[in-house]
């Protein structure tokens, strides 16, 4: 039958999380006493495993190669709490590819602005021709255009991200939202790594730039006398 013991208990910590369930914390003479565990003074107590805290937590992988070049039995915290990562990891992902995906979206409304813009300048750009300006000159001014349009939003788009980012605990608070991530009320984590907003910022440009493609082609095989044909 499982080992039945009085103990007093000390103190009761609140992580809100999976831990709350499965540790406590014990003398290690009360620990060999419930799993009946003896010891004589030849075999001094020891316990069945011994957890280490590295200073960086991500170098875990080296130090998980050494214990297996001794033959040592462990378990990394990435193996433990493997699901949620992978979960976390996942979820990155999928945002990464929803902002991608309502980037494409800014851009199919570039496009479709700039052919508008195209449609409705047709006589002024024959005009321009007509004065000697080369089909690349035209091409370039309809995609300096959505470059210019791009960098407005990206732009706008970094400015208020990171006042949001820095900004989130305050909000927060502000609005009484009760989205504490540990039982103490610690306020959640913000970490703004700037190698990501830049690499957002760069595709954005860069497909703000090739939505311009189509428009400027189209620009560019215009026929200066068959466009005032009309006019």
């Amino acid at each position: 039958m499982p080992t039945q013991r009085n103990v007093t208990v000390g103190g009761i910590f609140n992580l809100q999380s999976v831990e709350d369930s499965q540790t406590i914390f014990m003398h290690i003479d009360d620990v060999h006493r419930l799993a009946r565990i003896k010891y004589t003074p030849s075999q001094p107590q020891t316990s069945d495993s011994t957890r280490w805290f590295i200073s960086d937590p991500f170098a875990y992988a080296e130090l998980s190669a050494a214990l297996n070049a001794l033959s040592i039995p462990h378990t990394t915290w990435r193996e433990r709490q493997g699901p949620l990562f992978d979960a976390v990891k996942m979820e990155k992902n999928m945002m990464s590819l929803m902002l991608l995906l309502v980037i494409a979206v800014a851009a199919f409304n570039i496009i479709s602005a700039l052919v508008m813009v195209v449609i409705e300048k047709t006589p002024d750009i024959a005009i321009l021709r007509t004065q000697g300006l080369t089909a690349w000159q035209i091409m370039q001014i309809f995609m300096f255009n959505g470059l210019f349009n791009g960098i407005k939003g990206a732009g706008a788009g970094v400015i208020l991200g990171v006042i949001l980012v820095y900004g989130l605990n305050p909000l927060l608070i502000l609005l009484d939202v009760p989205l504490a991530l540990s039982g103490d009320g610690q306020p959640v984590p913000v970490l703004l790594q700037w190698y990501n907003v830049l690499w957002i910022m760069g595709v954005s440009l860069l497909l703000c730039v090739l939505a311009t493609l189509p428009p400027a082609l189209k620009a560019l095989r215009l026929q200066p006398a068959q466009s005032l044909k009309y006019e």
